[in-house]
């Protein structure tokens, strides 16, 4: 293959801030925590990305985020998996 896919990733996980949206990746990351945790109240904090994978439809993005829950006063640790696709979108896969 002519492209280097480990470090095509490297370099899109230093860079990605770059070029995409991140209030919009936010607003998606809050959507999905508060589905997940069925919480009412929360913030989404400290977003960064530890897998940018080439796939057939787009990427497969890791966006490792942290969530203040701000009625309970406390903070959880969220991993989801998501798609980036051709056209821009994000598709959930999972969340842990």
């Amino acid at each position: 293959m002519l492209v280097n896919i480990e470090k095509l990733e490297q370099i899109l996980i230093s860079k990605w801030a770059e070029f995409l949206d991140l209030r919009k990746i936010i607003q998606f990351l809050q959507t999905l925590a508060a589905e997940h945790l069925r919480e009412g109240e929360l913030q989404v904090m400290k977003v960064t990305i530890s897998r940018f994978e080439l796939s057939e439809n787009g990427f497969i993005l890791w966006f490792d985020y942290e969530v203040n829950l701000t009625n309970q006063k406390k903070k959880v640790n969220m991993t989801s998996e998501v798609r980036l696709l051709n056209n821009g979108s994000l598709l959930h896969l999972r969340t842990i």
